[in-house]
Protein backbone atom coordinates (compact mmCIF):
# COMPACT_ATOMS: atom_id res chain seq x y z
CA UNK A 1 0.00 0.00 0.00
CA UNK A 2 3.00 2.33 -0.25
CA UNK A 3 3.56 4.37 -3.38
CA UNK A 4 7.05 4.04 -4.79
CA UNK A 5 8.61 6.61 -7.13
CA UNK A 6 12.03 6.17 -8.78
CA UNK A 7 13.04 9.46 -10.37
CA UNK A 8 16.05 8.13 -12.28
CA UNK A 9 14.05 5.26 -13.83
CA UNK A 10 10.89 7.35 -14.35
CA UNK A 11 8.88 4.76 -12.39
CA UNK A 12 5.72 5.34 -10.38
CA UNK A 13 3.69 2.48 -8.92
CA UNK A 14 0.48 4.53 -9.19
CA UNK A 15 0.86 4.64 -12.96
CA UNK A 16 -0.31 1.23 -14.13
CA UNK A 17 0.81 1.86 -17.69
CA UNK A 18 4.51 1.47 -16.92
CA UNK A 19 4.17 -1.69 -14.79
CA UNK A 20 5.80 -3.92 -17.43
CA UNK A 21 8.64 -1.43 -17.89
CA UNK A 22 9.27 -1.48 -14.14
CA UNK A 23 9.36 -5.26 -14.13
CA UNK A 24 11.81 -5.36 -17.05
CA UNK A 25 14.04 -2.77 -15.42
CA UNK A 26 13.96 -4.77 -12.20
CA UNK A 27 15.02 -7.92 -14.02
CA UNK A 28 17.86 -6.13 -15.82
CA UNK A 29 19.06 -4.64 -12.52
CA UNK A 30 18.94 -8.11 -10.95
CA UNK A 31 21.14 -9.51 -13.71
CA UNK A 32 23.57 -6.62 -13.32
CA UNK A 33 23.92 -7.18 -9.57
CA UNK A 34 24.44 -10.93 -10.05
CA UNK A 35 27.18 -10.32 -12.64
CA UNK A 36 28.81 -7.69 -10.44
CA UNK A 37 28.78 -10.06 -7.46
CA UNK A 38 30.38 -12.86 -9.50
CA UNK A 39 33.07 -10.51 -10.83
CA UNK A 40 33.92 -9.38 -7.30
CA UNK A 41 34.15 -13.01 -6.14
CA UNK A 42 36.52 -13.78 -9.03
CA UNK A 43 38.77 -10.83 -8.12
CA UNK A 44 38.83 -11.89 -4.46
CA UNK A 45 39.70 -15.47 -5.41
CA UNK A 46 42.51 -14.25 -7.65
CA UNK A 47 43.96 -12.17 -4.78
CA UNK A 48 43.66 -15.15 -2.42
CA UNK A 49 45.54 -17.40 -4.83
CA UNK A 50 48.25 -14.74 -5.07
CA UNK A 51 48.72 -15.04 -1.31
CA UNK A 52 47.18 -11.68 -0.44
CA UNK A 53 45.08 -11.35 2.70
CA UNK A 54 41.72 -9.76 1.84
CA UNK A 55 39.92 -9.92 5.19
CA UNK A 56 38.54 -6.75 6.73
CA UNK A 57 40.33 -7.48 10.00
CA UNK A 58 43.60 -9.42 10.41
CA UNK A 59 43.37 -12.67 12.35
CA UNK A 60 44.36 -12.64 16.01
CA UNK A 61 48.13 -12.50 16.39
CA UNK A 62 48.73 -10.47 13.24
CA UNK A 63 48.25 -6.98 11.88
CA UNK A 64 48.18 -5.65 8.34
CA UNK A 65 51.48 -4.47 6.91
CA UNK A 66 51.08 -0.70 6.34
CA UNK A 67 53.78 -0.78 3.64
CA UNK A 68 52.50 -3.77 1.67
CA UNK A 69 48.73 -4.20 1.17
CA UNK A 70 47.50 -7.77 1.53
CA UNK A 71 50.39 -8.92 3.72
CA UNK A 72 50.26 -9.91 7.39
CA UNK A 73 52.93 -9.11 9.95
CA UNK A 74 53.06 -10.28 13.60
CA UNK A 75 51.25 -8.12 16.11
CA UNK A 76 53.58 -7.33 19.04
CA UNK A 77 50.76 -7.55 21.60
CA UNK A 78 49.00 -10.76 20.62
CA UNK A 79 51.62 -12.83 18.76
CA UNK A 80 53.04 -14.03 22.07
CA UNK A 81 49.59 -15.15 23.21
CA UNK A 82 49.25 -17.39 20.14
CA UNK A 83 52.67 -18.91 20.85
CA UNK A 84 51.64 -19.48 24.46
CA UNK A 85 48.45 -21.29 23.37
CA UNK A 86 50.41 -23.69 21.15
CA UNK A 87 53.15 -24.17 23.75
CA UNK A 88 50.66 -25.05 26.50
CA UNK A 89 48.65 -27.36 24.23
CA UNK A 90 51.73 -29.28 23.10
CA UNK A 91 52.76 -29.66 26.75
CA UNK A 92 49.49 -31.49 27.44
CA UNK A 93 47.23 -28.67 28.64
CA UNK A 94 43.57 -29.06 27.67
CA UNK A 95 41.70 -26.56 25.51
CA UNK A 96 39.53 -25.64 28.46
CA UNK A 97 42.56 -25.23 30.73
CA UNK A 98 44.22 -22.89 28.24
CA UNK A 99 41.07 -20.75 27.99
CA UNK A 100 40.76 -20.56 31.77
CA UNK A 101 44.43 -19.63 32.15
CA UNK A 102 44.17 -16.76 29.66
CA UNK A 103 41.03 -15.48 31.36
CA UNK A 104 42.66 -15.64 34.80
CA UNK A 105 45.66 -13.68 33.50
CA UNK A 106 43.27 -11.05 32.07
CA UNK A 107 44.58 -11.45 28.52
CA UNK A 108 42.24 -9.49 26.17
CA UNK A 109 40.16 -11.76 23.93
CA UNK A 110 40.28 -11.36 20.13
CA UNK A 111 36.92 -9.58 20.24
CA UNK A 112 38.15 -7.19 22.92
CA UNK A 113 41.31 -6.43 20.96
CA UNK A 114 39.42 -5.84 17.71
CA UNK A 115 36.97 -3.44 19.37
CA UNK A 116 39.58 -1.63 21.44
CA UNK A 117 38.23 -3.07 24.69
CA UNK A 118 34.62 -2.03 24.08
CA UNK A 119 33.17 -5.53 23.67
CA UNK A 120 31.81 -7.35 26.70
CA UNK A 121 33.34 -10.77 25.90
CA UNK A 122 36.16 -10.80 28.44
CA UNK A 123 36.39 -14.58 28.88
CA UNK A 124 38.25 -16.88 26.54
CA UNK A 125 36.19 -19.84 25.36
CA UNK A 126 37.15 -23.24 24.01
CA UNK A 127 35.94 -22.54 20.47
CA UNK A 128 38.32 -19.57 20.16
CA UNK A 129 41.27 -21.64 21.39
CA UNK A 130 40.35 -24.49 19.06
CA UNK A 131 40.06 -22.10 16.10
CA UNK A 132 43.56 -20.75 16.79
CA UNK A 133 45.02 -24.24 17.20
CA UNK A 134 43.61 -25.41 13.84
CA UNK A 135 44.49 -22.32 11.78
CA UNK A 136 47.37 -23.05 9.43
CA UNK A 137 47.96 -19.33 8.84
CA UNK A 138 49.93 -19.26 12.09
CA UNK A 139 52.47 -21.60 10.47
CA UNK A 140 53.08 -19.14 7.62
CA UNK A 141 50.63 -20.69 5.14
CA UNK A 142 47.85 -18.19 4.39
CA UNK A 143 44.53 -20.05 4.60
CA UNK A 144 41.43 -18.35 3.19
CA UNK A 145 38.03 -19.10 1.63
CA UNK A 146 36.97 -21.17 4.65
CA UNK A 147 33.48 -19.66 4.54
CA UNK A 148 31.38 -17.66 2.11
CA UNK A 149 28.11 -15.75 1.89
CA UNK A 150 25.14 -17.51 0.35
CA UNK A 151 24.61 -14.72 -2.22
CA UNK A 152 24.83 -10.97 -2.57
CA UNK A 153 21.31 -10.81 -1.12
CA UNK A 154 21.86 -13.11 1.86
CA UNK A 155 24.86 -12.14 3.98
CA UNK A 156 24.75 -15.26 6.16
CA UNK A 157 28.07 -17.12 5.98
CA UNK A 158 28.27 -20.87 5.44
CA UNK A 159 31.36 -23.12 5.78
CA UNK A 160 33.28 -24.17 2.67
CA UNK A 161 34.51 -27.80 2.31
CA UNK A 162 38.18 -28.11 3.27
CA UNK A 163 39.14 -29.27 -0.22
CA UNK A 164 38.01 -25.87 -1.54
CA UNK A 165 40.08 -23.81 0.91
CA UNK A 166 42.75 -21.63 -0.68
CA UNK A 167 46.11 -22.23 1.03
CA UNK A 168 49.26 -20.42 -0.12
CA UNK A 169 52.53 -21.43 1.52
CA UNK A 170 55.14 -19.12 3.04
CA UNK A 171 53.30 -15.84 2.51
CA UNK A 172 54.24 -14.18 5.81
CA UNK A 173 56.27 -14.60 8.99
CA UNK A 174 54.98 -17.60 10.98
CA UNK A 175 54.26 -17.46 14.70
CA UNK A 176 54.89 -21.20 15.11
CA UNK A 177 56.80 -23.81 13.14
CA UNK A 178 55.07 -26.10 10.68
CA UNK A 179 56.15 -29.04 12.87
CA UNK A 180 54.39 -27.52 15.89
CA UNK A 181 51.23 -27.03 13.86
CA UNK A 182 51.25 -30.63 12.64
CA UNK A 183 51.87 -31.89 16.17
CA UNK A 184 48.86 -29.91 17.40
CA UNK A 185 46.64 -31.45 14.69
CA UNK A 186 47.85 -34.92 15.63
CA UNK A 187 47.03 -34.27 19.28
CA UNK A 188 43.49 -33.32 18.33
CA UNK A 189 43.09 -36.71 16.65
CA UNK A 190 44.44 -38.74 19.57
CA UNK A 191 42.74 -36.95 22.43
CA UNK A 192 39.37 -38.44 23.25
CA UNK A 193 37.46 -35.28 24.15
CA UNK A 194 37.87 -31.50 23.97
CA UNK A 195 36.63 -31.37 27.59
CA UNK A 196 39.21 -33.71 29.01
CA UNK A 197 40.62 -33.02 32.50
CA UNK A 198 44.11 -31.64 33.00
CA UNK A 199 45.34 -34.92 34.55
CA UNK A 200 44.70 -37.03 31.48
CA UNK A 201 45.49 -40.75 31.40
CA UNK A 202 48.39 -41.65 29.13
CA UNK A 203 46.22 -44.02 27.07
CA UNK A 204 43.33 -41.57 26.68
CA UNK A 205 42.25 -41.53 23.04
CA UNK A 206 44.45 -44.48 22.15
CA UNK A 207 42.48 -47.45 23.56
CA UNK A 208 39.09 -48.28 22.04
CA UNK A 209 36.27 -50.68 22.87
CA UNK A 210 36.39 -53.82 20.74
CA UNK A 211 32.58 -53.99 20.51
CA UNK A 212 31.36 -50.45 19.80
CA UNK A 213 34.61 -48.69 18.82
CA UNK A 214 34.20 -45.89 21.39
CA UNK A 215 37.32 -44.58 23.14
CA UNK A 216 37.95 -46.02 26.59
CA UNK A 217 37.87 -43.54 29.46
Amino acid sequence: GIRFIAIADNADTEVKGNKKARQINGLVNEWYLEDLSENIRMVFDMKRRQGRYIGGFPIYGYQKDPKQPGKLVPDPESAGVVRRIYRDFLKGESVRGIAEGLTEDKIPTPMEKRSGGLKAQRRWNESTIRRILTCETYAGNLTQNQSKTISYKVKKRIPVPKKEWIVVSNTHEPLITKEEFQMAQQLFKTRSSPREPKDRHLLSGLVFCGDCGSPMT
